[in-house]
């Protein structure tokens, strides 16, 4: 029946419907809240529906993929890759090839429209690699209960982490690693108290969010340029230290300075506008900035669900992870990092603290140039935080 299928993208009348299966699926019956719109502005907002692809029958859609443009550095050389995620079929079409039909015309696509390569992030085993995609993740997740389990050296090889359980299940149309293979799943809230992002509308701005500051929790951010100092109500990020800041990353305007410490210390990197640097990814509500500024700067990305942090990067020189460390596990009752096996903070956090390890087995690639082909590929780790 796939053959049947007519491919095009998502057109502005059919942006708002197409929006609220998805959000339906993958925001609503797991406990989030807002948008995927709003979360993912550069893939699935309004002004980006040429990069929602789909495939209808009679007019109906049936199935989805969006994709996201970018640009990967490695040691300066650059590589233009496309990022596929949000891969979605209708629960009464699955099971008839439809996705597999969409997305074996889309790689086709990409790779005639000069991309070297495109990667997705997916638990589901067997279907992605039957339709040529190569697995490949030199990603770990860790994890760390601080208020229980104080740091302490580790003992496990860097090389080779400790396995520390299973992954979970994965809804089986949805390409991107969902928290149950990536990160384990944010507590569900009865209100949204901790979204720094409205939920978008078919209408709205979903590029223009405005903070929301959480109620009845202890404030977590403060004003862009100031030092966040230590409270008896800031028990979640607070420091004395005035060159240690702690700020929201949708209202961050300190992305600059960010960048460029991400260009001085990621060998490795995907090259971020403003609007990147503004990204608020899966799983947690709310995502922060943890800076350290002067001659050794360093910098976290992170998500927060009330005590539960989620690392999406850490970049910078390595005198800043202590610091940077401190002030992630401050309050919290568990962090998990997502980091590249032997990247300089994964190797910092084996030899200083009891964080454990577990290998991931999610990204998926489809190398189209000559150049991609004969690179270290294997070794390349999106980060979570530019991940869709």
């Amino acid at each position: 029946m796939s053959n049947n299928l007519t491919l095009g993208t998502c057109s502005l009348a059919e942006w708002p419907t197409l929006l609220a299966a998805l959000d339906a699926t993958f925001i609503t019956t797991r406990g989030r809240h807002g948008s995927l719109a709003a979360r993912y502005p550069s893939a699935l907002g309004a002004t980006h529906l040429d990069q929602l692809h789909v495939g209808k029958l009679q007019g109906d859609i049936l199935t989805c993929c969006a994709v996201r443009p970018f640009d990967w550095l490695v040691a300066e050389e650059h590589f233009r890759g496309a990022m596929v995620g949000m891969v979605y079929t209708q629960p009464a079409a699955r099971g008839q090839g439809h996705a597999g039909a969409l997305l074996s015309a889309l790689v086709a696509q990409l790779a005639q429209q000069g991309y070297d390569f495109a990667v997705l992030w997916s638990g589901l085993e067997g279907f992605y690699q039957r339709l040529g995609w190569m697995p490949n993740d030199p990603g770990v997740l860790g994890s760390l209960a601080p208020a229980t389990t104080p740091p302490a050296p580790a003992t496990q090889d860097t090389h080779r982490p400790a396995a520390t359980g299973t992954a979970g299940t994965e809804d089986t149309h949805f390409s991107r690693a969902t928290e149950d293979t990536h990160f384990p799943a944010a507590t569900a809230t009865t209100e949204d108290t901790h979204f720094s992002r409205p939920a978008a509308t078919a209408t709205g701005d979903t590029h223009q969010p405005q903070l929301r500051t959480p109620t009845g929790l202890p404030q977590l951010r403060t004003p862009i340029g100031h030092a966040a100092t230590a409270t008896t109500e800031d028990t979640h990020f607070s420091d004395t230290s005035e060159d240690t800041h702690v700020s929201d990353t949708t209202q961050d305007t300190r992305w600059p300075a960010l960048a460029a410490i991400q260009q001085t210390y990621a060998t490795r990197r995907v090259l971020r506008d403003a609007a990147a640097w503004r990204a608020l990814p899966l799983p947690a509500p709310s995502c922060a900035v943890v800076s350290v500024t002067g001659p050794t700067p360093g910098y976290a990305l992170v998500g927060e669900d009330d005590t539960t942090r989620y690392v999406y990067e850490v970049a910078g020189a390595p005198q800043s992870f202590p610091e940077l460390w401190q002030r992630l596990q401050r309050g919290a009752s568990r962090v998990w990092v997502n980091e590249r096996l032997a990247s300089d903070f994964q190797r910092w956090l084996v030899a200083n603290t009891a964080v454990t390890w577990r290998p991931q087995t999610l990204a998926h690639w489809q190398l189209f140039s000559p150049r991609a082909q004969r690179a270290a590929w294997r070794e390349w780790h999106i980060p979570w935080f530019d991940r869709i």
